[in-house]
């Protein structure tokens, strides 16, 4: 049973030193939306550049009045075969914008 208990404590004291040394920090650099798209313009390693990050960039962009920046982003992101037919809706929907 102290085992357990000391095991426990270990992993709640490596969690939070994770959070300490990675999360806080990168929260700490996000204050606004034009820090996370510094980010991602800087290919920042500590976040996890999936498709909705992706899709959250190009949503940011677009509130930002980058129209240009945005349909980039969708098209690099997602303009190949597979990814094209999967977020067809998307790609459409930021073609037919106009500034």
């Amino acid at each position: 049973m102290v085992r357990s208990i000391y095991n426990q404590t270990t992993k709640k004291d490596q969690l939070l030193d994770f959070f300490e040394k990675n999360a806080i920090p990168l929260l700490n650099d996000i204050i606004s939306e034009k820090d996370y798209l510094s980010l991602y313009e800087n290919k920042d390693k500590r976040i996890i550049w999936g498709d909705n990050q992706y899709l959250y960039i190009a949503a940011t962009y677009l509130n930002n009045h980058d129209l240009n920046k945005a349909k980039e982003v969708i098209k690099n992101r997602f303009g190949k075969n597979g990814l094209r037919k999967k977020y067809n809706e998307v790609i459409k929907y930021f073609e037919n914008l106009e500034e």
